[in-house]
């Protein structure tokens, strides 16, 4: 059908010099030409490449952090926040199971500063079963140690730097957790992330 189109507009044309119409013809041709080559399947060159027999590693660090508001009775709103500025996550999945472990090294700047901002700590635990489709993942993270990051608001003379801020050693944070997922693609690795 395209090409009986083709060709009426071709008949309709008045053009005077005969070299349009060759112009014109062979732009037409390439135009069908084109169109039929479109209409071919090509071959996916890209191929999908399992990991099912291969351990895989991975090793991040993260700025997540653990910070709370507190508005306190008479409208003062005070931050409360954890020690470690930069968490080590280390994961290793193999064939169905995987498992991830984070921490705060105290080795990395900006997780040591005790002095001022007290001591805390950060252990995280997953654990994920592949099974066929389906993802099966367990979590256990507990956060311990806060301080006070607006400690000038509650006490006046309070010099940032020299002074330690208002502390709570033994406040801490436990997260029990689980989730399931089932993967729609079955060309889809969710472990081989």
């Amino acid at each position: 059908m395209k090409i009986s189109v083709l060709v009426l507009v071709y008949n309709n044309l008045k053009l005077k010099h005969p070299l349009n119409k060759v112009t014109l013809l062979i732009a037409l041709l390439l135009n069908i030409s084109n169109a039929v080559c479109q209409n071919e399947k090509s071959i996916d060159s890209t191929s999908i490449v399992s990991f099912a027999e291969k351990a895989v590693i991975q090793a991040n660090i993260n700025t997540q952090a653990d910070s709370y508001s507190l508005q306190s009775e008479n409208n003062s709103n005070y931050t409360i926040s954890t020690n470690n500025q930069f968490r080590l996550v280390l994961s290793l999945n193999y064939d169905f199971i995987g498992a991830t472990i984070g921490f705060s090294p105290k080795f990395i700047p900006g997780n040591n500063d005790n002095d001022l901002k007290g001591e805390s700590s950060y252990q995280d635990f997953r654990f994920r079963f592949f099974l066929g489709n389906w993802v099966q993942e367990l979590q256990y993270r507990k956060v311990e140690g806060f301080y006070i990051e607006n400690s000038k608001d509650l006490i006046p003379n309070w010099v940032e730097g020299n002074d330690p801020y208002v502390q709570f050693p033994n406040l801490k944070t436990i997260f029990w957790g689980g989730s399931t997922s089932y993967i729609l693609n079955p060309n889809f690795s969710l472990k081989n992330l």
